[in-house]
């Protein structure tokens, strides 16, 4: 345990190094982030700073969320049939940076509802922007298929142009 400059204790100045994590968030003492006290690459020695603890952030083991993800996800759970709840979740899972979930969700939406459009455009989208080419190639063939299958022309050239653009 690093100890306080002044000679207190840690925690003398009100604040428990030790505390329990709060706020989904972590504690880290500053000491232990701080240069050495002697010389640093020939600049002298450094002056040393009293320990405090610092906020770390969020932990990351938790996700992000929102009301609408909340929302959705129960409806879905519901047992739900719309393809358009199933898009929406799929959809805000990929706003709030939850990609992998966002693909389960759009895979779990392709077996219930093959016919339903709008989300070969959207997974292909956000497969392209992680790096998964060739993935993206998959959804937006099968999205043009889709939209032919349905007489879409709007969606058809929106799904060629964006696979044109591969």
């Amino acid at each position: 345990m690093l100890s306080s400059r002044s000679g207190n204790p840690p925690g003398a100045d009100g604040l428990d190094p030790a505390a329990p994590h709060r706020a989904q968030g972590a504690f880290i003492a500053a000491a232990a982030l701080s240069a050495p006290h002697e010389g640093h690459d020939g600049m002298g020695p450094m002056i040393p700073h009293r320990e405090r603890v610092l906020w770390a952030g969020p932990m990351a083991s938790a996700p992000p969320t929102s009301k609408r993800l909340e929302f959705l996800s129960k409806m879905t759970a519901s047992g739900t049939e719309d393809p358009f709840v199933w898009y929406g979740l799929a959809m805000e899972y990929c706003s709030l940076g939850r990609v992998e979930e966002a693909l389960a969700t759009f895979d779990a939406l392709r077996a219930r509802s093959p016919e339903y459009v709008p989300m070969y455009l959207m997974c292909g989208q956000m497969l392209e922007s992680m790096g998964r080419s060739e993935d993206a190639r998959r959804w937006l063939t099968a999205g043009i298929a889709a939209a032919s299958k349905k007489g879409d022309g709007h969606a058809l050239s929106e799904l060629e142009a964006a696979l044109g653009a591969l």
